[in-house]
């Protein structure tokens, strides 16, 4: 499996900041040139309906400034998180396996861009929490926690995140892998963990989430997972995800074994009021490193 020596090189992959493209002026401007040219002349009446008509074509393309390989309103969709919201995710093909919650909230401090991420299971028990941060190229981990919990015990792990770098935030083109590479020590069962994920984007469609036709992008996954104790193990799965517009991760499974496939898909979006009460005590709160 492909990895890089260092984050600086993946940083590189995704090259330059993203630039918002400037207005078309030139259109615009052409456009009123054209209107006047028009009333000035004795042109007959179909002939004056026909350039209007143009010059309308001319309008409409001169304000369609999006750029279609611009990702910042799929991953990380700042303003629909600012008030903070509950995804309800439920499992596609395994009922058994229970719908998780994850509460979002965007965020700013000290000028700097974050959404927090705390999932919760389908008995709202915490079990994990991300903070990330929306930098100039892509969407950077910066905090990582998961909850180990087994029938006796519970234990907060701290993961060490080794390479952050999680989106980007322009499509380069359906090559190129972005590597997430994190690792821990379970106090439970003394074994040392380290994961590396390769995602892919792939390509965009319009697709049918939450009942409305909607532009999402597909990544594809790779994962492999190092298990050491006296000696080590190495097992590896694939996945894909689906993220739509204005509203981030839709849809996601992985392929755990050829048996079992882990596939869960957003059924609703909750007001953050609707949980509150329920989930609010059991929220973690990040530790602001500036």
């Amino acid at each position: 499996m492909q990895r890089y020596d260092n984050f600086l090189s993946e940083l590189d992959v995704w090259k330059a900041s993203h630039i918002v493209p400037r207005p078309q002026l030139i259109p615009k401007f052409a456009n009123l040139t054209v209107i006047r040219l028009i009333m000035k002349m004795p042109f007959r009446k179909n002939t004056l309906i026909l350039l209007v008509a143009q010059v309308m074509i001319l309008s409409f393309y001169g304000c369609n400034n999006e750029d279609p390989n611009d990702l910042h309103a799929y991953y990380f969709p700042y303003e629909s998180y600012k008030n903070g919201v509950v995804l309800e995710y439920r499992p596609d093909k395994i009922p058994e396996l229970g719908n998780e919650y994850w509460y979002m909230k965007s965020f700013t401090d000290s000028g700097r861009q974050y959404l927090i991420t705390q999932i919760f299971d389908d008995q709202l028990r915490f079990q994990q929490y991300i903070l990330e941060e929306y930098v100039s190229n892509g969407i950077l981990a910066r905090e990582l926690r998961m909850l180990r919990r087994t029938d006796d015990t519970s234990a907060m792990l701290l993961i060490d995140i080794e390479q952050n770098g999680v989106f980007p935030l322009t499509f380069k083109d359906s090559l190129t892998r972005y590597i997430y590479e994190i690792s821990w020590q379970d106090p439970i069962d003394s074994l040392e963990y380290q994961l590396i994920r390769n995602r892919r984007l792939t390509h965009r469609e319009d697709r049918m989430f939450l009942g409305k036709l909607r532009p999402a992008w597909h990544t594809e996954i790779l994962e492999e997972l190092k298990t050491t104790s006296e000696g080590s193990t190495l097992s590896s799965w694939s996945g894909k995800e689906w993220y739509a517009k204005d509203i981030g991760l839709v849809y996601f499974s992985k392929q755990i074994t050829a048996q079992f496939e882990r596939s869960y898909y957003l059924h609703k979006i909750h007001a953050w009021e609707d949980f509150e009460e329920r989930i609010g005590p059991a929220l973690v709160q990040p530790e602001m490193n500036n």
